[in-house]
């Protein structure tokens, strides 16, 4: 049992993708659409991260005053709209494993 519910891989990965969708529905489109194709996601047990890897994405997201660009917010609105997602996903793992085991 503990080997099942210490390998949440799957629901992990499945969070890091839904941050990465989201991000990329809030993130500005450009041009190019550059900035929204260098949005990705990584999982490893016990975190999640998403990345926007475009040399500008930083002042787009925070802003640059003296340069007038506006801060759009697009990773922070992403992690805002994410978050209530996070529980349900891995609560539906555990209890998948939970399952699994015949412990329910």
């Amino acid at each position: 049992m503990g080997a099942d519910i210490g390998n949440l891989h799957a629901a992990y990965h499945d969070i890091a993708m839904l941050g990465v969708e989201l991000a990329k529905g809030f993130a500005p489109r450009g041009r190019t659409g550059h900035l929204i194709r260098s949005i990705h996601g990584y999982s490893k047990p016990g975190y999640v991260t998403i990345r926007a890897t475009a040399v500008y994405a930083g002042p787009i997201n925070y802003g640059w005053r003296k340069r007038n660009i506006a801060a759009a917010h697009f990773m922070q609105r992403a992690d805002r709209s994410i978050r209530p997602h996070v529980e349900m996903i891995l609560r539906n793992a555990i209890d998948r494993a939970i399952a699994k085991g015949g412990f329910k």
